[in-house]
């Protein structure tokens, strides 16, 4: 596992983690965001497109 896999998988948890303990909307928001990226990091594995040539 690479090092952009788990920093995906350590903002799902963060984005779960905010969720449940900070009750709020603007919390459901960022968490929302968190979870959103954290899930985009773990699927692809890198954070630039590749480069066409």
């Amino acid at each position: 596992m690479n090092n952009v896999r788990i920093n995906g998988i350590i903002l799902i948890t963060i984005g779960i983690a905010t969720m449940y303990f900070l009750e709020d909307e603007k919390f459901d928001i960022l968490s929302g965001i968190i979870l959103g990226l954290g899930l985009g990091l773990t699927i692809t594995g890198r954070y630039r497109k590749r480069k066409k040539f």
